[in-house]
Parts: C-alpha cells; structure tokens; sequence
C-alpha cells in the first residue's frame, strides 16, 4: 500500500479529502480552500497545506511505483478570488521556481494543464484502491 496513512490529523484529514478530490475530478469541477475545509470540518483553510501536501507525496510515491506520472490532483484546490492553488503547488508543478514567481495569469496557465490531466484520468479508483480507500457513494454530492 502506498503511504498515506498514519493517525496524525493532516494524515486523518489527507484521507478523507481524496475520495472527495476524486469526485470532483470526475465532475469536471475545482473547489477552493474554504469548501474543501468545510467539507473537511476544519475552522482554517490554511491548515489545508499539511493535507494536500500529504497527498501529493502519496502520489508522488505511488507513481514511482508504478512507473507513470500520476495527475497532482491537489491541483483542483484553488483560492476563492485567485483561482489558482498557492504556492504549496509549486511542490508538484512541473518547474517549481516558474510557479512560484508566477503571475496569477500565468500561474492558470500552469495549472489548467494539470486539472484537465486530473479531470481526465480514468485510474481514479485503482489510486483510492492503492490508498485502502473507497469512492464517495453516487448519492453523495459534491458541492
């Protein structure tokens, strides 16, 4: 099983917020900081950082393993009046240095590469899968 596991809060956090990320890859859809917190009942968006970045080491680490470049799916993430992920991204950007000196113009230039990758990838439940995870339940709406 790939790493995303662990009793510590992001970790408990990063767990529950994949099955959502993947929803929302599935619709087609982003959500900013704050929906993703509400969903996640945390009082500060801020504290998302320890989540997603969790999270993007775990498919950082399952596409090593299996010898494919995995969507950064923590792309779908962005801020209510930006529209772009932070700086956390810069992370898993393809050059880190250029998104974080960005613009935001040119930051949705970087990142909506990476969203449609996200929206468009069919091994969504073979990653869950990997994680020990399940997909949300068809009647449950992602907002």
């Amino acid at each position: 099983m790939a790493r995303l596991d662990g009793n510590q809060l992001y970790m408990v956090r990063a767990r529950a917020a994949l099955p959502i990320l993947v929803s929302l890859a599935r619709a087609g859809r982003k959500v900013t900081y704050s929906e993703l917190a509400d969903r996640l009942s945390m009082p500060n968006p801020r504290n998302l950082d320890h989540v997603l970045g969790a999270i993007g080491d775990a498919l950082l680490e399952l596409s090593t393993r299996w010898g494919i470049c995995l969507p950064r799916i923590q792309a779908l993430v962005v801020g209510r009046s930006t529209d772009v992920p932070g700086d956390g991204l810069a992370w898993y950007a393809p050059d880190a240095d250029t998104y974080r000196s960005a613009s935001r113009d040119e930051r949705k230039k970087i990142v909506l590469p990476m969203q449609e990758e996200a929206f468009g990838f069919e091994g969504w439940d073979d990653v869950l899968d990997a994680f020990g995870l399940k997909p949300l339940s068809a009647d449950l709406h992602v907002r």
